[in-house]
């Protein structure tokens, strides 16, 4: 997915090219532009290192574009030639390599490389010969240049360094608080007063000697974090692996008595599993024993003193 979009913006990249070669024939005059030699465009192109996955993927779609104009007789006459060097995915590599395509190889056109890290060093070049300079997916490298000849081959549009995460923004803007479900320790329910109705999580341990079952599958049980505890009361089939002394997860209010009532019981689903959340409010409090170097949370047993 990842690569079919480089590949349709490289080509976008390479159609562009055409634009400014002939842009800069109109300006060189008619001799230039029907004297036959190659139209030579230069830029570099991560092939090794860490970028070349998609610098490959780019090469690919302006060769297959360099082929297809010349196939169809070149541009105004005249073939294209592309002119290329491996920046290895390093920055140190970029300004020698635009100096030497300007300077010894006399290419009529630069082109930017792939990635915001690669183009940025070949900007101070561009902006001394005045060249004018395409990056091919480059994040606002022009935002501390403001050179007015360059220009970005990009979908995020001209404000390039928020348009990534506007989205996610305004979904949170748009988002309906009331459907978001918070978790809580039992302490953060005595600490916070929250209001019976809100719907919410709240996690502990299962207190032990605390579980009761009644008719219809009713049980009562209290969630500890070792400094509070909750009655949580719930109706249904318990989790296979719910046990007193383990960690716990209910879901839904409390009620005007202060019981947690309970839709939906979470509970551990194997025997070394101590549910995130329950871990960190156990932690919270000081209460916590399991393997604090397990970054997942995932422990034999987490008791409380």
């Amino acid at each position: 997915m990842q690569q079919d979009a480089i590949y349709r913006a490289a080509a976008g990249f390479a159609r562009a090219c055409v634009a400014l070669a002939a842009c800069a024939m109109v300006f060189a005059g008619a001799a230039w532009a029907q004297s036959g030699e190659p139209i030579k465009i230069g830029f570099s192109m991560a092939l090794t290192g860490g970028l070349a996955p998609n610098g490959k993927s780019a090469l690919l779609a302006q060769k297959i574009w360099e082929e297809d104009v010349n196939a169809k007789g070149g541009l105004l006459g005249r073939p294209v030639k592309l002119i290329y060097y491996d920046d290895k995915s390093s920055p140190a590599e970029v300004p020698s390599i635009y100096t030497k395509l300007l300077d010894i190889d006399k290419v009529d056109l630069i082109i930017g490389p792939y990635a915001t890290a690669m183009i940025a060093p070949a900007m101070p070049i561009v902006i001394q010969r005045k060249k004018t300079f395409i990056g091919l997916l480059g994040l606002a490298v022009n935002s501390e240049f403001n050179y007015p000849n360059y220009f970005a081959m990009i979908p995020s549009g001209p404000d390039a360094k928020p348009a990534f995460t506007k989205g996610f923004f305004d979904v949170a803007v748009d988002a309906n608080v009331d459907k978001v479900v918070f978790f809580n320790s039992p302490t953060d329910l005595v600490e916070k007063h929250i209001a019976p109705g809100q719907r919410m999580r709240v996690g502990g341990l299962v207190k032990e000697g605390s579980l009761s079952r009644g008719d219809n599958l009713a049980v009562h049980f209290a969630l500890t974090d070792g400094s509070s505890e909750v009655t949580v009361a719930y109706r249904g089939q318990l989790p296979d692996l719910f046990r007193e002394g383990q960690g716990a997860v209910a879901e839904g209010a409390l009620d005007t008595s202060g019981t947690f009532q309970a839709d939906t019981i979470l509970a551990k689903h194997d025997e070394r599993y101590m549910p995130k959340e329950v871990a960190d409010a156990l932690k919270k409090q000081g209460h916590w024993q399991g393997d604090d170097q397990n970054k997942d949370a995932r422990a034999p047993r987490g008791t409380i003193q």
